[in-house]
């Protein structure tokens, strides 16, 4: 599944991974195919890279915090995992993301 495909889609977080229905099908994205930690995903959140690449932030079980950005402007698409053993996140169960504009 490709997170930034059709704006008019539903995504729906599960233990099983993360769901997208968009024009009467279903993809999944979960550990069989993407670089995610683990399949269960407590939230997630869709943001902007400064030059308009679309983002989609993941919250997972016991894998810390994920984040997919989509390819644009002759940049590749990219996975970050942001985890306790390696940035120090405070645990490696996130149940909320949010943005706050100022």
């Amino acid at each position: 599944a490709d997170p930034s495909a059709d704006r008019q889609a539903l995504w729906i977080g599960t233990e099983s991974g993360l769901f997208r229905f968009a024009e009467g099908q279903w993809e999944t994205l979960d550990t069989r195919n993407s670089p995610l930690p683990n399949s269960g995903i407590y939230c997630f959140l869709e943001t902007k890279t400064a030059d308009n690449r679309p983002v989609m932030w993941m919250g997972t079980r016991n894998g810390g915090v994920t984040r997919w950005t989509g390819p644009g402007n002759g940049k590749p698409e990219s996975w970050n995992r942001y985890d306790v053993e390696t940035t120090g996140l405070f645990h490696d169960r996130a149940n909320c993301l949010a943005t706050i504009h100022e």
